[in-house]
């Protein structure tokens, strides 16, 4: 994934939030760029609330900042998240966090509706010390597909407690 990011991505992705774009007229041109530019691969198919998409949009322009110049909290994050299923047979596939990262972004935020980025690393960050264990878990079919549908969960359910405690 970070092969495809820098190759086709443009370097000049937003850092810039969401929440501070949306409520300026520049950076309503930074959104519907952000949204051009992934369309065009078709990681926004399917989302058919426009917000969203444009959040999910903004939201990949920032993990691919961070992927390109290598953020230190995504450097952390990547050596934390290392799903080794491969042990003795190396036939078996082992996902790496960034080819899990985008597609946990657009989960996440179309099933959310408090979503910020910052938050979103900082769970992932928190997450990531948990003790996850999967020796001896047979996968049913696509392991990344698995993987995201759980950490997904568990980073909804983060930011909905966040929103009942407003």
């Amino acid at each position: 994934m970070k092969e495809f990011i820098k190759e086709y991505i443009p370097t000049y992705c937003t850092t810039l939030r969401y929440e501070d774009l949306s409520n300026l007229e520049v950076g309503k041109a930074v959104i519907k760029d952000a949204v051009s530019n992934w369309e065009r691969f078709g990681f926004l198919n399917g989302i058919d609330d426009e917000v969203k998409k444009e959040q999910v949009a903004v939201a990949f322009d920032n993990m691919a900042h961070d992927i390109i110049f290598e953020n230190e909290r995504i450097i952390r994050l990547n050596d934390r998240y290392n799903f080794n299923f491969a042990q003795d047979d190396e036939e078996k596939h082992s996902p790496k966090f960034d080819v899990i990262i985008l597609p946990l972004i657009r989960r996440v935020i179309c099933k959310t509706d408090n979503f910020t980025y910052d938050k979103f690393v900082e769970y992932l960050e928190r997450l990531s010390y948990l003790a996850i264990n999967y020796d001896g878990y047979e996968f049913e079919g696509d392991i990344e597909a698995e993987i995201c549908a759980f950490m997904s969960c568990a980073i909804e359910e983060m930011f909905n407690n966040l929103k009942n405690k407003k």
